[in-house]
């Protein structure tokens, strides 16, 4: 992840449970022993399963980036950016791009003169199930799950039997299909499209138990 430029800070502490913490680093590391005593110097500690490092900063060409560095993996962190990316749309009114890996998040907020808000990575685990849903749901992912579990449940016949159907072909015929059972919420292919989404592709159990676990931590920090 790119190193920040500028940045403001606030500490939550804990015994236990993930926190969160907001951190600034003001030059590149040269090597990984620099990295770790470069952010260890910067938040106060390392990112790891009791520390949950939130970095807010302006990148070469002035836009914020927010970067969330943890180890729960890709799965989690999946999840977690577009909801950061819903969350930053609905507060700040402004399209957002995120990227993640195993090592954490970062998400870039152009056109702010505002940097995204510090709590905005603690988002309610009651609400976080509502709102992945809504994010994949218009999603390219949602729309090759789609097509998968409609083929498995032989939706997608080919025409010619023994014959190979054009993969662009099986693309047009699915998104007709998933138009007209986006009219019937209930469609067994939508509901079998949205766990694997949620539970194979993401892991939202995983998300959400983490989120209660820092909801329980800023509760007590408060």
């Amino acid at each position: 992840m790119e190193p920040p430029t500028s940045s403001s800070s606030s500490t939550l502490t804990t015994t236990s449970t993930p926190k969160v913490v907001l951190s600034s680093r003001l030059q590149a590391p040269t090597s990984i022993t620099a990295r770790i005593a470069c952010a260890g110097s910067g938040a106060g500690m390392i990112p790891s399963d009791r520390a949950i490092v939130v970095e807010r900063f302006r990148d070469e060409i002035g836009d914020w980036r927010l970067c969330v560095l943890s180890p729960f993996g890709g799965r989690v962190h999946a999840a977690w950016s577009l909801a950061l990316s819903a969350r930053i749309r609905e507060q700040v009114g402004l399209e957002s791009d995120a990227i993640y890996s195993d090592d954490g998040i970062i998400i870039r907020v152009p056109d702010s003169d505002e940097p995204p808000p510090a709590g905005i990575a603690l988002i309610d685990p009651e609400e976080i199930g509502d709102i992945i849903t809504a994010e994949v749901g218009g999603s390219a992912l949602f729309a090759s799950r789609f097509r998968e579990c409609a083929a498995r449940a032989l939706l997608l016949p080919r025409r010619q039997p023994g014959r190979r159907t054009p993969l662009w072909q099986q693309r047009q015929r699915s998104a007709q299909l998933l138009e007209i059972a986006a009219q019937f919420p209930g469609f067994p292919i939508t509901l079998e499209t949205v766990r694997e989404c949620l539970q194979d592709v993401f892991d939202l159990p995983a998300l959400r138990d983490l989120l209660k676990q820092m909801a329980e931590e800023a509760r007590r920090a408060t």
